[in-house]
């Protein structure tokens, strides 16, 4: 409890009803987002890219359950609205038994939503009611959480089959002949692990595909078993027949490289200035 800035009826009530409101804008906000995301997807299904698809597929997902989140906390909401004198008169330890279950998934909810409203909502309750009461709930030790809300909020990654029933009807509302493909589809409701690349198709820059769909002892992209990947020796290109080498008559051995020695330089002083005033020139008589 806290008797410096205790609880206040005045003060709960107007952040429920903001709360309300920002709940609703929240709300269609991701529905929005979800139609822009689903028309992604869809063209994602019509290049191929189903690896891609699948996890634009989770996002609109989470968000599903978020704004089913969003429904369940704006009628909690509006009932502790509609019901807050039952709180302000009751036992500052115990909260009325009708509006536990409301107040334990709303506490816990917005430790996990984007909504400042009702952290305040929160905040007055835990002045009402307790931290250690409050802090039982953060930490799920109360069975009074609702469990479609704890679902709905978890951090777990959706089933592989559950990503992959959204695709379907993705595909049917935008006219897409689609079928899905079970390369990397876990067994036992489980995720989808990380992608392994089959919707990737090869030569993407080039476009040229085909190289890859011939006979591989025409074009292979793999070396040649004859060859060894760091030699140029001639006779590791030649043509063998058994153990014997065939080598070309016109063939030329490479001549050996040319040694140019090196010499130590050698130091010469220059040479000494003449003296002009005592040259003399001896003319022919």
């Amino acid at each position: 409890m806290d008797f410096l800035f205790p609880y206040k009826e005045s003060k709960i009530k107007p952040h429920l009803k903001m709360a309300i409101q920002r709940l609703q804008i929240a709300k269609n906000k991701k529905k929005t987002g979800s139609k822009h995301t689903k028309k992604e997807i869809s063209q994602l299904l019509l290049k191929g890219k189903e690896e891609m698809a699948r996890i634009k597929t989770e996002h609109i997902i989470r968000e599903d359950f978020t704004i089913e989140a969003y429904e369940i906390i704006e009628l909690l909401c509006e009932l502790l609205h509609e019901r807050i004198r039952i709180i302000t008169m009751s036992d500052s330890s115990n909260p009325p038994d009708d509006l536990e279950a409301a107040i334990a998934s709303l506490s816990w909810a917005s430790d996990r939503l984007n909504i400042p409203e009702l952290l305040e909502v929160k905040n007055q309750l835990t002045k009402k009611f307790g931290k250690k009461y409050m802090d039982k709930i953060s930490n799920l030790q109360f069975e009074k959480v609702n469990e479609r809300l704890l679902k709905k909020l978890s951090i777990d990654a959706p089933s592989a089959s559950l990503v992959m029933n959204y695709l379907v009807e993705i595909a049917k509302e935008f006219n897409i002949d689609w079928s899905p493909s079970d390369v990397g589809l876990p067994d036992n409701g489980l995720a989808f692990q990380s992608p392994i690349g089959f919707s990737i198709p090869m030569a993407p820059g080039t476009q040229l595909s085909n190289v890859y769909q011939r006979a591989s002892n025409h074009f292979d992209d793999s070396i040649p078993s004859n060859q060894d990947p760091g030699s140029n020796n001639i006779s590791n290109n030649a043509n063998k027949t058994g153990n014997a080498e065939i080598i070309p008559n016109d063939f030329i051995p490479p001549t050996a490289p040319q040694i140019i020695p090196i010499v130590d330089a050698v130091y010469l002083p220059p040479p000494a200035p003449v003296n002009q005033s005592n040259h003399v020139i001896d003319l022919p008589s």
